[in-house]
């Protein structure tokens, strides 16, 4: 004997060959659940190390970055949304350029070459500090997709991942930017 299944007075399962195939698939969303808020609440936010080349060829390690709060935003010359967002980058770096306790690189992602990198940035005039990331390099710190910008506190552990470009204006806003700096000055404030 079959009693059909409903959800909210509504029949989903009318047989019960349907409703098999329904409680399996929910015990397999269910499954699949668990094991993303285990992962997650057994993830300590460890950023792993890391390397980085600035454009003018210094090698930077995240040694080297260690103790700091530190901003990367990562982009490709081909990523309209990316050079949008430099302008507003730009602001941020300025305020915070002569701080010690900050780090802020504009990080190609590795999609192309350093020297198309370094072309790009040749044809502007933006006062950012440029570096390139090899793309095996890019994907330990989950980059999959651009603009995307990382911040890490003092104790090298994510506090921020933002991905997109929502089409602010820099002149009236400076859209997810603020929001950068006040967790920037959140953390220096720790």
């Amino acid at each position: 004997m079959f009693i059909a299944l409903y959800d909210f007075g509504i029949p989903i399962a009318t047989s019960l060959e349907k409703a098999e195939t329904m409680i399996k698939r929910t015990k397999g969303m269910i499954y699949c659940l668990l094991w993303i808020l285990l992962a997650s609440f057994f993830s300590d936010n460890k950023v792993p190390d890391f390397e980085l080349q600035t454009l003018e060829g210094k090698i930077i390690t995240s040694d080297d970055l260690k103790g700091k709060i530190i901003l990367l935003d990562f982009w490709d010359t081909h990523c309209g949304p990316c050079i949008k967002l430099m302008p507003y980058m730009e602001k941020l770096y300025s305020k915070y350029k002569n701080n010690e306790n900050v780090v802020m690189y504009i990080v190609n992602a590795g999609w192309q070459s350093i020297e198309e990198a370094k072309g790009f940035v040749s044809k502007h005039n933006y006062k950012l500090p440029f570096a390139y990331m090899e793309k095996k390099e890019s994907r330990k710190l989950k980059v999959r997709e651009i603009p995307k910008t990382i911040i890490i506190d003092k104790n090298f552990t994510y506090q921020l991942e933002h991905v997109g470009y929502d089409g602010y204006d820099p002149d009236k806003d400076l859209g997810p930017v603020k929001e950068f700096e006040k967790l920037i000055e959140e953390l220096l404030a720790k």
